[in-house]
């Protein structure tokens, strides 16, 4: 607290280590609260990326660290910055930091989803997080991983959120219930319908498609019930 205090400009606390991490990434890290506030009150870049492209936000919901989550979140107060020796200009609210896409595809919510951390999750989408966001490799959502792992507690919590779209195709074709009939998953299979998604199923008999389009169907089921 006492270097954080001396430091005469807010660029002083954006140098970065190797990993490309600043003080901010590091104090996430470690989970030091009190010291990820102070550096954000001094006027540390949340949108830092380091080597990975995470931003410290990232960092924060992949560990599952809801109480640094929540202190990454909460704007920073005038008065939380007359202890500096220089003028803070204000930052892009961290929620935004949360939209931006990892090196890997994945922003803050896939992050949370991934751990199963839905108090996160919520923290995130209460700051307007996109529910509906897509992830950059295979273009799914976070009902599309809830559907295809099982988890039917995030299912529920999920198909409790406005504006969630059910029928979210995935860059395969693949909608949430697609993914809970090939796990045969009858419990989420009738949550989505009950929440109003329309029931889909795996035919290789359908006269309306194509041989083609059978064989892409056939593969993007081969390969979600082997590799996810």
């Amino acid at each position: 607290m006492q270097i954080i205090g001396l430091v005469p400009d807010k660029e002083w606390l954006n140098h970065t280590n190797n990993l490309e991490q600043t003080p901010l990434h590091l104090a996430v890290l470690t989970r030091q609260v009190s010291i990820v506030r102070r550096l954000l009150c001094a006027g540390a870049s949340a949108d830092v990326r380091d080597l990975n492209g995470n931003t410290p936000l990232h960092n924060a919901c992949r560990l599952g660290y809801e109480d640094v989550v929540l202190t990454l979140l909460r704007p920073v107060e005038h008065k939380e910055t007359l202890q500096n020796q220089y003028n803070v200009p204000y930052q892009r609210h961290s929620v935004q930091m949360g939209l931006l896409v990892l090196f890997s595809g994945l922003t803050c919510l896939h992050l949370a989803a991934i751990g199963g951390y839905i108090n996160i999750m919520q923290l995130l989408l209460n700051g307007k997080a996109n529910i509906n966001a897509t992830e950059g490799k295979n273009g799914r959502t976070v009902l599309h991983f809830a559907a295809d792992w099982g988890n039917t507690t995030m299912v529920k919590f999920l198909l409790s959120q406005r504006n969630i779209n059910l029928n979210v195709r995935t860059y395969a074709g693949l909608t949430p219930m697609l993914l809970a009939v090939g796990r045969r998953n009858s419990e989420i299979v009738s949550e989505l319908l009950n929440s109003g998604a329309a029931y889909e199923t795996f035919s290789l008999n359908d006269d309306s498609e194509d041989d083609d389009d059978c064989d892409d169907r056939l593969v993007s089921i081969i390969f979600v019930s082997f590799f996810f």
